[in-house]
């Protein structure tokens, strides 16, 4: 019985700390028809029922007893409502139904997380240590508490299960950045239940802590502190890395189990534990969450290992069969190692002709390995597979907390994998060391074999926790593994057998069989052939040619797998997908039997009438009008496109009303275009205010009727229907004729029956919003940036304009109408078009237009440029045509229900029912900081879609001067205040500020409380949406499969869509990347599908809101870590049982970042994320657990993507110093003048007899056979690679694809993937070995203007630039050897890019002038930040190396004082970053000395020499610094009271130039010792730079922290270290003494490195200068790279316009002539020693007494 008064109001029990007081709160809040609109949004008789059963009530019982606050109860109230009226339509009506289910959902059912949580945890109830012995008595304790767990929720009332559900979403609501820790909700919902059943209902205001401020804030109060600490009210980032850093997940699997539940502490030092269940929820304020908390999983910084142990099974697979290859060719070369190297192979035996079988090849003297030798090395693959189980097991140990349980379980691991490793190797000793020749060895040698095999069968297909049972954690939570449907366990697993079969074949033939005879060569190497260099020289450089050659084996051996991975999920798709290779046409066919494919995809069939289910032509036609309307209202097509595909009204005998509506020029159900008034429909569509648009009159509602409505079909479907495809409806690469050929597509594919409007899931669509632009202003694209050839408008205007006209022709007509009311205007019409729309001064509208339509077509011209644009604008428009959709809908399947309205109550009773059903919401991160202009934009967004949500956290200081905070929603609707803000709907004060984590994921965690409904859509605010597709929506929604009360199956946690990258054509970047995109994502993700092995990529993915929110919400937040918060979401839903689905039939536009920059900004950033995810626990538990199978979809679908760029880029480097190493050798070996007897060459003993080879020579010729084999092997794998993807292009675009492809081709775009492939490859390995993951904000605008030398420079340089110089230099090198072959080119194909991509994808980087500039710009750079009047926030030189050298020594991050330090890094661990920054410069830096004393004249000697020269330059800079210093503390402070930069500028100076000095003295004295020969001087040179780079690792490594806030870099050239600091005075004698100690060595390493960097910038700069001199250069760049048409439209592409511009700069004089005469010099150096006998070289020393070698 309801109660006629509500005990329990919604009120605040801590009123006077809220800083915005409401009147009348009381009576607000307990309004039951209190909703999100300006109408009650609820149906009458669900809020009957509401008010029957006391919703209200209840909400009001648990805010007052719990302690929530009344806006968070409201919200949640909210919540709860609109999920029970988006189930009970599909529950026959029921809210009670609806209601239990939702209670099934969130509490108690099979799958819920509550329960299964409970009884993961074995938590007891009171009653269990209390009750009947006969009822516990045989029963285990997991089966008696699921049986009490079972009879408490079994028979509850409907009044409980809504308290449950309130009290489980208040927890959601208020609890901010907790609910991402789910198991934590589920033990605060336990508790506050306990807490309130056991509440005296008779005293109310008797209540527990306030949730947020005794509850909620020290918890986030610690997890905070373990993240960054407070500084002057700022939070500042703490050093920590994540292994020392409780995270989120730490806290969250604390209440995993209930040993570790019982590990919680209060202040006094009981145990939580022991406080009655009833009072637990009171005692939560006084934990001490310091003492009770620690690590769960260990993240630490250790990449190598990780992904060990993580991939252990696939990793002995690889391992196993490489060593199976590789000992097969291996064994018989090192088994027997003869003299002479003429040998014959004959299948696996070798055949080994000595001296004296020479003579006597007639006696057939053979010595070959032993066959039961050969397999015994064979069979030990499988030892090497465990053996690789073994280490993994081992390094398991660092990541897992050292527990006796866990020690207990990880060390019987290792013991079972170390057993079945002796067990493998034990046969084998036996076999190699003791008898290989009896019959007993045979049969042991097949054991030896079988016991191999059978130990890495285990150890692959058997995961490590089923192998040992795993209790290190709650297995609900991480192998709650959904199961996959039969097809797509036979699709996973025919895939990876075809994979692996096709792999390893593959691998035996290309990789090894083929290299056999070059690896046999090395291996054989004579070292007494080397002519120089010694014998122990080139001994040493031969066999690490032969470790190199296997190292890039292994390398390539991980890459043909990705690479078939690419190929048969690119064939999969082929054969799965619904784009028939051969119906390129296909789709006409479904155009010409629109009405029957349309209507059953689209319409509710199940609900419509018989009589449309017989003829459904009158519902197509009026769909498909409403689809061509809003292609005309988009601008798509011209009025003339549009009659021409639409359908029109034919009279019929049996119309039941004749009139104007049934004019055949006009489309039938449509309001014709002259009744709408078009700034009406320009200002709203596609708004939801729009719909009269795109639907029928209501007066036109009684004749829908097939009896009395006739259609003719149109132009366009009948000429299809005839096979006239050649006829032209669109124009070329129409984005209309695009779409409407998917919609076409998708109409033969088959997908779920549609449900009616009323019975669609409520949908909430999710929008982050950080800094993205809102909507382009009119000053922004219609300015032209000095920098650039035109405005981002003519740009615009140029890549579409067909709709740029179709725009201006309906500005042309309202512009016509407002004239025709204007009879003072003197302006003639064509003047004003042509003033308006393609005059030649830039200006878009002038004055003559009429003042009154003026603002109008301004905002028109925003509106259309950010529709083409990356905009929130096109983002929030495209979101909102769901409401068009639904409306649009409704209209047609309901002609009798909307004919019973008036236009206006109809509209309102639509916008009802579709509040009901959609909401849209974004999180503006940023709306407290927004400029005038931003806030603008949003009140021009909320007036034109008033249903807008907008979500806001905000930041305030009350009276007392304490932060507060608070998130914030509001609407259209609510009121604007008198600062141009709007009053807040809903207003929660959070614990502190919200954004922990690096953005994203805190920004989708804030405002995904203020969705409602079932499903979440989350949406990027650079996407779009199109009306055809969003038609689609309720099948979308059904996808999640049939409600029923209590579930059986397994829920879908997300449904997945296919993206269309509207970018593509914008530029050779833009187009490059949006090909990439949309055919390797659009190609994986059905097949990943088909595997069962799909997860959350990004979006616009679906989420089950009620099966996510609960377990986590959409993302994570942890920083640093999870920065690709999207995956792991998708993640956790598979190892918590959810079932992940793709949907092929539905679009979503997505834009993507357009230029160089930005796009490579992008790959860093998931480059830094994938590294991070390499750390996770998610990954570690996955590669444990998952079946084989999907362990390697997993694995080859995610890491193996990043891993593969790594690999590629190791392997080619790995390649080229192969290749310098043989170069070297073949530069001083004796060469045999013949081909030696190899492999199937018949051998002639008569003439090895007569005429024997040589004793010492060696054979080349092998050599260079594998290399030209196994670049020719690159080709048709690329090849492979690239033919599905472009099938699915072309099957997908047609012809334009080909042409695609051409331009692409010639834009040089395989310039920027090699490029990219680098970036991924360094930012990866970077962010694994020093950390420092962070949030790289692209911007995704058009990138017009040019970038200057030095800022690409400062960008590149230490990613790619120098890189690819030196390999650029080893390739020259290689090129100028003995061992040239055609095959050498491929790899200046790969090198080359390196250094030229950046440039090249530079606006006007080839304009001379501008060039000129740039090296004057350059030169200021280098030396700009020695000067105390230089901005200190400039870019300079100094800046960016500071910022390298920080990434390594790191950065003090405050003084004693406290002064804060801007930009904060961390010191690298010199554990972590050894390999990197050690062990692999100094590896690389020997061969290079190996190679030098092999490749040239001196040997040795002169090796030794060179590396000594190396040091030169750090004495000389030594020497210096200490004499220059000298001099400026001297006299630097009585300058400096003459002038305020004192002597600094001209002591860094002198600093530098010595430097240079030092650096050119060192390359003649290169030459000197090369004899003048530019082969030797540039292995020198290359040798000089390894050796050098790895002299300035060390000294980085031995540095101290960098001291930044004192300005000691000013000091040290000025002499004036007391303007250090402020406090210089006050510091202590021994830290002014420090800071110049610790100044000098930095100063030695930045000069060497400063000279370094100028060398290489004017290497850069001259090879770059030749292409400016080319004419017209500047214009084909910009052809070729923006891809900007000339001559469409008012669009043009002018040259620089001076008189919008202003006078260009002159060129300086002093640049010019400075680079001239560096360039003339710098060529002079290369061509003049070449050419010109000196006549004196390092041979003539010894006439000097000098000896340096030979």
């Amino acid at each position: 019985m309801t109660p006629t008064t509500n005990p329990y109001p919604l009120l605040s029990p801590w009123e006077s700390y809220r800083t915005l007081s409401r009147d009348s709160l009381a009576s607000e809040l307990s309004d039951a028809n209190y909703s999100d609109g300006t109408s009650t949004g609820v149906p009458d008789e669900a809020d009957d029922i509401f008010k029957s059963i006391g919703l209200d009530e209840i909400f009001g019982r648990v805010q007052i007893v719990l302690g929530f606050q009344p806006d968070a109860a409201i919200n949640a109230r909210e919540f709860l409502k609109s999920q029970i009226l988006s189930r009970a339509p599909r529950l026959n009506d029921s809210v009670k139904d609806a209601i239990k289910s939702l209670h099934v959902d969130y509490i108690a059912g099979k799958y819920a997380n509550y329960r299964q949580w409970y009884l993961s945890a074995a938590l007891r109830h009171p009653e269990d240590s209390q009750g009947n012995v006969n009822d516990v008595e045989a029963v285990s304790p997991e089966r008696l508490i699921k049986r009490r767990f079972r009879s408490k929720y079994k028979k509850i009332k409907t009044a409980e299960k809504i308290q449950q559900l309130g009290i489980y979403l208040c927890l959601l609501v208020e609890s901010s950045n907790l609910r991402l820790m789910p198991e934590l909700m589920c033990y605060m919902f336990k508790t506050a239940h306990e807490y309130i059943s056991n509440a005296n209902p008779e005293n109310p205001t008797k209540m527990a802590p306030s949730y947020y401020l005794e509850v909620l804030k020290p918890l986030y109060r610690y997890h905070c502190e373990q993240i960054n600490h407070n500084v002057n009210n700022t939070l500042v980032k703490r050093e920590a890395d994540h292994d020392r850093t409780v995270t989120y997940d730490d806290i969250n699997e604390t209440f995993w189990m209930a040993e570790r539940i019982n590990t919680i502490t209060l202040m006094d030092g009981r145990k939580l534990v022991d406080i009655p269940e009833e009072h637990r929820w009171a005692a939560l304020d006084g934990v001490d969450w310091e003492k009770s908390l620690r690590k769960t999983f260990k993240e630490t910084r250790a990449y190598a290992w990780h992904l060990l142990v993580n991939y252990t099974r696939l990793l002995a697979l690889l391992g196993g069969f490489f060593w199976v290859f590789l000992s097969s060719i291996m064994v018989n070369i090192i088994w027997l190692n003869p003299g002479q190297p003429w040998r014959t192979r004959v299948g696996l035996d070798v055949y080994v002709l000595t001296d004296f079988e020479y003579e006597h090849a007639h006696d057939d003297a053979k010595r070959a390995v032993p066959a039961t030798v050969l397999w015994t090395f064979i069979g030990l693959g499988g030892a090497t597979g465990v053996f690789t189980c073994v280490v993994g097991a081992m390094a398991e140990f660092g990541f897992i907390p050292a527990t006796m349980r866990n020690i207990k379980i990880l060390l019987r691991r290792f013991l079972i994998y170390f057993a079945m490793l002796c067990a493998c190797i034990a046969p084998a000793v036996h076999l190699l060391f003791v008898d290989h020749a009896t019959f007993l060895a045979k049969i042991l040698t097949a054991v030896t074999v079988l016991i191999n095999a059978t130990c890495l069968a285990v150890v692959v297909v058997v995961p490590p926790t089923t192998l040992v049972k795993n209790k290190i954690d709650n297995p609900t939570f991480i192998r709650n593994f959904a199961p996959i449907t039969r097809q797509q366990r036979l699709y996973s697993i025919v895939l990876w057998s075809l994979l692996f079969i096709a792999k390893f074949i593959e691998s035996y033939f290309v990789l090894f069989d083929a290299v056999t005879l070059a690896m046999e060569a090395l291996w054989n190497l004579n070292p007494n052939t080397c002519a120089v260099g010694g014998w122990i020289t080139c001994y040493v450089v031969s066999k690490i040619a032969v470790l190199l050659l296997i190292v890039m084996l292994g390398m390539f051996f991980y890459l043909d797998s990705y690479v078939w991975w690419l190929i048969l999920t690119s064939v999969l798709q082929l054969s799965i997908s619904s784009f028939r290779l051969f119906g390129l046409v296909w789709w006409e066919r479904t155009f010409a039997h629109l009405p029957e494919k349309l209507f059953p995809r689209v319409f509710a069939i199940k609900d419509l009438p018989s009589v449309y289910r017989a003829d459904p032509q009158v519902l197509c036609a009026e769909l498909w009008n409403a689809i061509v309307q809003s292609l005309y209202d988009d601008h798509l097509i011209n009025s003339d496109q549009k009659e021409r595909i639409s359908f029109h009204k034919i009279e019929s005998m049996s119309l039941s009303k004749k009139g104007s509506e049934s004019n055949l020029s006009s489309s039938p159900g449509i309001a014709p275009l002259d009744n709408i008034h078009a700034a009406n429909r320009m200002h709203q569509t596609p708004s939801v205010s729009s719909t009269k648009a795109l639907s029928m009159h209501s007066s036109d509602v009684e004749t829908l009727s097939p009896s009395t409505l006739a259609y003719a079909k149109p132009e366009y479907l009948a000429a299809l229907g005839n096979g006239a495809t050649k006829m032209k409806f669109f124009p070329e690469n129409s984005e209309a004729e695009r779409r409407l050929k998917f919609f076409a597509h998708t109409l033969d594919m088959q997908f779920p029956v549609a449900m009616s409007v009323e019975s669609t899931p409520a949908l909430s669509v999710l929008i982050p919003h950080y800094n993205e632009k809102i909507l382009l202003d009119f000053k922004e694209i219609t300015t032209q940036e000095p920098e650039s050839s035109f405005t981002v408008l003519e740009y615009l205007q140029s890549l579409h304009g067909s709709e740029w006209e179709n725009f201006a022709d309906e500005c042309r007509k309202l512009i016509e109408a407002e004239k025709a009311l204007d009879d003072d205007s003197d302006t003639k019409f064509g003047e004003t078009t042509k003033s308006s729309f393609g005059d030649d001064s830039g200006s878009i509208f002038t004055d003559r237009i009429p003042a009154s339509i003026r603002p109008e077509l301004l905002l028109r011209t925003r509106k259309w440029a950010s529709r083409r644009s990356q905009t929130l604008y096109r983002t929030i428009s495209g979101m909102f045509q769901y409401a068009t959709a639904l409306k649009l809908l409704f209209r047609i399947e309901n002609p009798a229900f909307c004919g019973s309205f008036s236009p206006a109550n109809l509209e309102r009773e639509l916008d009802r029912l579709i509040s009901l059903k959609l909401r849209v919401v974004v999180d503006m991160q940023r709306y407290q900081q927004f400029s005038e202009t931003e806030m603008e934009d949003v009140n021009l967004l909320l007036k034109e879609f008033p249903a807008l949500n907008i979500v806001w956290p905000e930041q305030v200081t009350d009276e007392n001067g304490n932060q507060r905070f608070y998130t914030n929603m509001f609407d259209g609707y609510c009121e604007v205040l008198a600062n141009g803000r709007r009053a807040s709907k809903y207003r929660i004060e959070l614990p502190g500020w919200p954004i922990l984590g690096d953005g994203k994921g805190c920004n989708q965690n804030l405002g995904v409380m203020y969705t409602r409904g079932e499903f979440i859509q989350v949406i990027d605010a650079n996407m779009d949406h199109y009306l055809e597709e969003c038609i689609k929506v309720r099948s979308i929604l059904a996808e999640f499969g049939e409600l029923s009360v209590v579930p059986n199956n397994p829920p879908v946690a997300l449904v997945g869509l296919r993206e269309h990258i509207f970018t593509h054509g914008i530029g050779a970047v833009a187009d490059m990347g949006a090909t990439t995109e949309t055919t390797l994502v659009s190609m994986n993700q059905p097949v990943l599908s088909k595997i069962g092995a799909r997860l959350h990529y990004g979006h616009p993915d679906f989420w089950n809101a009620v099966f996510m929110l609960p377990r986590g919400c959409l993302s994570k937040a942890q920083r640093g870590l999870h920065l690709n918060e999207d995956i792991y979401a998708g993640m956790a839903a598979l190892m918590r049982g959810g079932v992940n689905k793709h949907a092929e039939y539905m679009q979503v536009g997505k834009g993507k970042d357009l230029g160089f920059n930005s796009v490579l900004a992008y790959f860093s950033k998931l480059a830094m994320g994938m590294s991070e995810q390499m750390l996770s626990r998610e990954q570690y538990r996955l590669g444990q657990q998952l079946p084989l199978d999907r362990l390697f979809s997993f694995f080859y679908a995610n890491p193996g993507f990043v891993l593969s760029h790594t690999f590629a880029i190791a392997s080619m480097q790995s390649f080229i110093i192969f290749l310098l190493c043989i170069a070297a050798l073949s530069n001083t070996l004796v060469v045999c003048p013949q081909k030696p007897i190899l492999g199937d060459w018949t051998v002639d003993m008569s003439k090895i007899v007569s005429d024997p080879p040589p004793d010492n020579c060696a054979h080349m010729e092998p050599i260079k056979d594998w290399l030209g084999t196994i670049v020719i092997a690159f080709l048709p794998v690329y090849a492979v690679i690239i033919l599905p993807i472009a099938a699915h292009t072309v099957i997908e675009r047609g012809k334009s694809a080909f042409w695609r492809f051409v331009r692409q081709l010639a834009s040089l775009s395989i310039f920027f993937s090699i490029f990219g492939t680098m970036i991924w490859c360094r930012v990866f390995l970077s962010t694994a070995n020093y950390g420092q993951a962070r949030y790289v904000s692209t911007g995704r605008s058009l990138e017009l203007v040019r970038k200057p030398f030095h800022t690409i420079f400062a960008n590149y340089s230490d990613l790619a630039l120098k890189a690819g110089l030196l390999m650029l230099a080893c390739v020259l090198y290689v090129t100028t050897s003995e061992i040239v072959t055609p095959a050498i080119s491929f790899f200046w194909i790969t090198t080359v890019p390196l250094i030229i991509s950046p440039f090249w994808f530079n606006p006007h980087q080839f304009r001379l002038d501008e060039f000129m500039q740039d090296y004057g710009r350059t030169l200021r750079w280098f030396r700009t930040g020695n000067s105390r009047t230089d901005d200190p926030d400039a870019s300079s030189w100094i800046a960016y190396h500071r910022n390298l050298r920080r990434s390594i020594t790191g950065n003090l991050r405050r003084l004693r004082y406290g002064v804060q330090s801007k930009d904060h890094r961390r010191r690298a661990r010199r554990t972590v970053i050894w390999m990197h920054e050690i062990v692999v410069p100094l590896l690389v830096a020997i061969v290079g000395i190996c190679a030098y004393a092999v490749g040239t004249a001196g040997g040795i000697e002169r090796a030794v020499f060179l590396v000594g020269l190396t040091f030169v330059p750090l004495l000389v800079n030594a020497v210096v610094l200490v004499a220059v210093h000298a001099v400026c503390v001297i006299i630097g402070p009585m300058v400096g009271t003459v002038h305020r930069d004192g002597i600094g500028p001209v002591a860094a100076t002198i600093g530098h130039l010595s430097s240079l000095a030092s650096f050119i003295v060192v390359l003649g004295g290169i030459w000197l010792l090369s004899n003048w020969e530019f082969r030797e001087a540039l292995l020198g040179m290359i040798v000089f730079q390894l050796v050098l780079r790895f002299i300035l690792r060390i000294f980085t490594l031995l540095l101290f922290r960098d001291v930044d806030e004192t300005n000691t870099n000013l000091a040290w050239w000025d002499g004036r270290w007391y303007m250090t600091s402020s406090r210089w005075s006050q510091l202590a004698f021994s830290t002014r003494l420090f800071a110049p100690l610790r100044e000098y060595p930095c100063k030695i390493l930045e000069m060497c490195c400063w000279a370094n960097d100028f060398m290489v910038a004017h290497i850069l700069m001259f090879v770059l200068f030749p292409a400016c001199c080319v004419p017209y250069m500047d214009r084909l760049q910009t052809f070729m790279v923006l891809w900007a048409p000339t001559g469409k439209a008012s669009a043009r592409i002018p040259s620089i316009n001076r008189s919008t511009q202003g006078p260009r700069r002159t060129l300086p004089w002093w640049s010019s002539t400075l680079f001239l005469a560096s360039f003339i010099i710098f060529i002079a150096i290369l061509i003049v020693p070449t050419v010109f006998d000196w006549g004196f070289g390092v041979d003539n020393l010894p006439k000097l007494g000098i000896s340096l070698g030979n």
